[in-house]
């Protein structure tokens, strides 16, 4: 538009005033309000992901090969059994024999009457007269009565008479060599004179030692390694 234009609009003062703003152009008639669609793009698929393979399981070992059966082991044989130690005495469980002084006093006289008698009566044996030889055969007839009965019996008859026994080193009856032992001290009569000290010293320590041991053993049992317990 010129501003020239008489529908120009003017101001008070006879100028020109501002141009009207444009007006937007109308539309063609017959031209559609909608505006035109955009044309459309093809819609782009989702970009695919590679599918990822199933995990792969190991493959499982071919079973191990069955081994043999092994036969059980063979158990060795069992030894023998160890043979069973003698019995203890009754001394040695108790502590005490129960064959005090006393007792075996009284069974040591019984014995020596005995002894005494049958020594008495050999001397009038001819040809066994005399001192020493009276000592040698009561000495050896004293050492075969007690090494006899012993052995055999456990006791001589003045310990049968007064209930008591004779245990050797393995709990049963002594042996000859034990008895021997125990009873040796009687042989002290065959030295004249001197014998019949030294069989006096014998019996008190005889004697001492059984009434101060526990169980009751001499000297003579501790050296024969026997034991007089009260049955």
């Amino acid at each position: 538009m010129s501003s020239n234009d008489p529908s120009w609009p003017t101001d008070d003062d006879g100028g020109q005033g501002t141009p009207p703003p444009d007006a937007p152009a109308s539309p063609p008639t017959g031209a559609s309000d909608t505006p035109p669609e955009a044309p459309s793009e093809p819609a782009s698929p989702p970009p695919s992901e590679p599918a990822s393979p199933p995990p792969s399981e190991p493959a499982s070992p071919p079973p191990a090969p069955s081994e043999p059966a092994s036969p059980p082991p063979s158990q060795p044989a069992s030894p023998p059994p160890a043979p069973s130690a003698p019995s203890p005495s009754p001394a040695a469980a108790t502590g005490t024999s129960g064959a005090t002084l006393g007792v075996r006093f009284v069974a040591r006289l019984i014995d020596g009457l005995i002894i005494g008698v049958a020594t008495f009566v050999i001397q009038f044996v001819p040809g066994l007269d005399g001192f020493l030889i009276s000592g040698i055969v009561g000495a050896a007839l004293a050492l075969g009565y007690y090494g006899y009965l012993d052995t055999t019996q456990g006791a001589t008859f003045g310990k049968q008479a007064m209930s008591l026994k004779v245990h050797g080193a393995d709990g049963g009856n002594p042996s000859w060599e034990e008895s021997i032992k125990r009873n040796i001290w009687n042989a002290f009569q065959i030295v004249p004179i001197l014998g019949a000290f030294a069989s006096l010293a014998a019996v008190i320590g005889i004697a001492v030692t059984i009434n101060s041991a526990q169980d009751n053993r001499g000297f003579h049992d501790g050296f024969a390694g026997t034991t007089v317990v009260k049955v």
